[in-house]
C-alpha cells in the first residue's frame, strides 16, 4: 500500500481499535521509513489507539509492547 493509503486508514481508527506493528516500513513505490518514524506517523494520525509491537526496541517510542523479540539477543543465541 502507499503511504497515503496507510495514513487514510490510520485516520479512521479510534480508541476501540489497536495496532500491531511487525515491519510496517516498506510502502509502495519503494518508499521506506524506519520503525521509529512509522510509530510517530501512527501516533500523528490516530488518537488513543494502542500500538503493540513485535520488536523490543519499539517500546518507549510509542509502542506499549506485546510479545516482543530482541534482534541483539537472538544473534547472541545463534553464536552459541
Amino acid at each position: 500500500m502507499s503511504i497515503d493509503e496507510f495514513k487514510e486508514i490510520l485516520s479512521t481508527l479510534n480508541s476501540e481499535d489497536g495496532i500491531i506493528t511487525i515491519y510496517p516500513n516498506n510502502f509502495e513505490n519503494d518508499y521506506l521509513i524506519g520503525h521509529k518514524e512509522v510509530t510517530k506517523l501512527i501516533k500523528g494520525y490516530t488518537s488513543n489507539v494502542p500500538i503493540y509491537s513485535t520488536l523490543g526496541y519499539n517500546i518507549g517510542s510509542g509502542s506499549i509492547g506485546g510479545k516482543v523479540i530482541n534482534h541483539y539477543k537472538q544473534g547472541k543465541k545463534l553464536e552459541k
